[in-house]
Formats: structure tokens, C-alpha cells, sequence
């Protein structure tokens, strides 16, 4: 291992235990949303749209890229996690509803710094064509959070109530902040950007790209079809149709959880092999196909609806994160802006999808979401043929 990248070994430890403490308070919501709605006594419809009132928080994103572009971005990674903290406790100790919104909202608000600043952070130090390697392995934390956070969660409810998980999460929160204060050197102060002084400069240069907002709708699509399913699929449609509880919501999440970081590990080995571009692409092709399959696969019975659901989970996770290196090297020079702006699609997908979902599968059946989600699929295929170009010339 050469000195360079000896020196990422602390901030990328830092990184996975803080992006894996967050990412846990995102996967908690899908599983037991219904739980959640029961516990705060509000229905499921007014519980969604408090998924889709964190995803708003993502536009706040826009802010942060400039930012981090031209501050330290240690410094904006301990605001995130310190925010984090705080929110977390406030959500484990209050179950009114609109006190409880403020917790929440502030933890989403806390991911949306954090995800950004880390990896420009890292994508400043490591070649374009190892990125995708690295990057799978940085994404790993979301597969963590349902591998190990949903369980524990799942057990937590079950013993202590559903607000026990937010109270872990405050705790490991603080932890998460000594680490990132031994992880991040102080030294690491950002130079000023080469392309103007004023701190809005940056979405200029970045949005005058065509690939940057062919790539936004790509993003914007591909999010809204995950979320339009998987915020019912995974939680209500499991306990509707299977009876589950908590506990075994939970352990539906260790086999979804499975796949996802199957799917990141195929993105880390094959990505930067196979391009960054066709890889997304086939992904993409790939979870149109599948999504139809999961009704009948639940039509076969519970396991069958794992089955469908950890086949989504994998593709959907290839997909996106194969996205994240092909962003970082469309505007080098505003790296941390042009992920900020991506990030505004995935929390517009969020919104969305949060919203469309419950009132399909009420409507009219999780055949509809599925429909509508492959669909929204093959339309981010053909957005990302026909109009985002691949750059691969700068070696950063």
C-alpha cells in the first residue's frame, strides 16, 4: 500500500461508521413505517408524506456542494453527524407528531450533507478508473444498515417500543463523531475553486453540461421507480399480505440486505472493467425486466416475496450505485457541486415515489407500482443512451 493511500484509511473507516449510523435511520422507515404511523397515531398515508417532508431536505443539498467545494470538508462532515445526533435523540424521546417531524427531518437533513462531502472527499484522492472499485466499497454501509441496523431495530421495537432504535442511533451517532474527529485530518483545507469567486459559480459551470442534467433525470427516474415500490413492498405489502411482525420485518431485511451488498460488490468488480456508462445500462435494462415479477413471485408465497424483493434490491443497488462514479468525473473541477445536484434528483425521486406509492397500492395493487415503476426504469435507459456522455480523460 503506497503512503497515498495509507492516508485514506482513517477517513474511509470514518466515513463507513458515520454513512452506516445514518443510512440505518433510512432503512428503519421502510420496514416499519406501519409501525411508525401506529406509534405517532397518524394513518399510513400521513407517515409516507413524512418520508417525502425528509426527502425535501435533499435540496439542501444545493447549498452544501458549493460549500464543500470551497470549505474544509471535515468541517461540513462533523456539522452532519453532530446534526445527526441531535436529531435522533429528539425523535427517540418525543411521539408527537409534528416534535417528532423536527427529529426526523433533521437526521435526513444530516445524510444529505454527509453523503456528498464523503465522497468528493474520497473521489478527490482516488483515479477515475479505480473509482468505481472504491465506491463500491464505500456503499457498503447501506447494505450494513439492513443487514445489521433493520434486525436489531426490528428486535428493539418488539422489546422496548418503536421509538427504541432512534435512541441506539443517537448513541452511535455520538460515537460516529469521536471517530470522524480521529478520521478526517485538520490539515485537509480545500483550495478555492478554479472556475470564479462567487460561491454559486459552480452550478453554472456544472449545469452548462449537458451530461449533468440528462444525468439528473437518469437519477431522478431511476429513484422515484425504486421508491414508488419499495415503500410499500418491503413493509406494508409483507404485512398485509404475510402477517408479519416487527421482529420478522426484521429479518426480511437480512435477505434484502444481502442482495444489496451483492449488488454493490458486482459494481466494485466489474465497473471499472466494463465502463461506467454500459454497466448503469444494463442495470438499468436488467430491473425493468424484473420488476413485473415480483406479484407473481409473492403469489408463490412469503418466500417468494423475498426472493422478488432481494432481485429488485440487487439490481436497483448496481444501478445506482455504478451512478456515482460516472457523476463525480462529469465536472471535475465542481466535483462536490455536481454531486450536490444529483443529489436533488435522488430526494426529488424520493418524493415522488414516497407519494405515488401508497396511493397505487391502495388504489389499485402492487401491480400497478410495479407497472409504473418499469416504466419509470426503461425511461432512465433511454436517457442515459441517448444523452450522457462518459468522461474518462482526467485521471482525478
Amino acid at each position: 500500500m503506497s503512503s497515498s493511500d495509507s492516508s485514506l484509511v482513517r477517513p474511509i473507516l470514518a466515513s463507513l461508521l458515520a454513512r452506516a449510523t445514518l443510512n440505518t435511520s433510512f432503512r428503519l422507515v421502510y420496514p416499519f413505517l406501519p409501525i411508525i404511523a401506529r406509534g405517532l397515531g397518524v394513518p399510513l398515508e400521513v407517515a409516507a408524506s413524512l418520508v417525502a417532508l425528509r426527502a425535501t431536505m435533499g435540496f439542501a443539498s444545493l447549498l452544501v456542494g458549493p460549500l464543500a467545494d470551497r470549505l474544509r470538508r471535515r468541517t461540513l462532515i462533523l456539522f452532519a453527524i453532530g446534526l445527526f445526533t441531535v436529531g435522533s435523540a429528539v425523535a427517540a424521546l418525543f411521539s408527537v407528531y409534528a416534535l417528532f417531524a423536527v427529529g426526523f427531518i433533521a437526521m435526513g437533513l444530516a445524510k444529505i450533507i454527509l453523503d456528498p462531502t464523503t465522497v468528493a472527499y474520497i473521489s478527490d484522492r482516488v483515479p477515475y478508473a479505480m473509482r468505481g472499485r472504491v465506491n463500491g466499497l464505500f456503499e457498503i454501509p447501506w447494505a450494513t444498515a439492513s443487514l445489521l441496523g433493520a434486525p436489531v431495530a426490528g428486535w428493539a421495537i418488539a422489546r422496548y417500543g418503536w421509538q427504541a432504535p432512534y435512541a441506539g442511533l443517537a448513541v452511535l451517532g455520538g460515537v460516529s463523531l469521536l471517530v470522524a474527529l480521529w478520521g478526517f485530518p485538520r490539515a485537509d483545507v480545500r483550495p478555492h475553486p478554479p472556475y470564479g469567486r462567487r460561491w454559486w459559480s459552480g452550478f453554472g459551470l456544472a449545469l452548462r453540461q449537458p451530461s449533468v442534467r440528462w444525468m439528473w433525470l437518469t437519477t431522478l427516474c431511476l429513484v422515484m421507480a425504486s421508491d414508488t415500490v419499495f415503500i410499500v413492498a418491503s413493509g406494508a405489502w409483507l404485512e398485509r399480505e404475510f402477517g408479519l411482525g416487527a421482529a420478522a420485518l426484521g429479518s426480511v431485511a437480512i435477505a434484502t440486505g444481502l442482495a444489496e451488498l451483492a449488488g454493490e460488490g458486482l459494481s466494485s468488480a466489474i465497473l471499472d472493467r466494463v465502463g461506467k456508462k454500459r454497466g448503469i445500462l444494463g442495470g438499468l435494462l436488467a430491473l425493468a425486466l424484473a420488476l413485473p415479477l415480483l406479484p407473481l413471485l409473492g403469489g408463490l408465497g412469503l418466500a417468494g416475496a423475498v426472493v422478488g424483493l432481494a432481485l429488485l434490491l440487487f439490481l436497483f443497488e448496481f444501478a445506482y450505485i455504478s451512478c456515482i462514479p460516472l457523476v463525480t468525473e462529469l465536472v471535475p473541477q465542481a466535483r462536490a457541486t455536481t454531486l450536490s445536484i444529483n443529489t436533488t434528483a435522488t430526494q426529488m425521486g424520493r418524493v415522488l415515489g414516497s407519494l405515488l406509492g401508497p396511493l397505487l397500492w391502495q388504489g389499485a395493487g402492487l401491480g400497478a407500482n410495479v407497472a409504473v415503476a418499469a416504466g419509470m426504469t426503461l425511461l432512465a435507459a433511454v436517457f442515459l443512451a441517448w444523452r450522457v456522455q462518459e468522461r474518462e480523460g482526467s485521471p482525478y
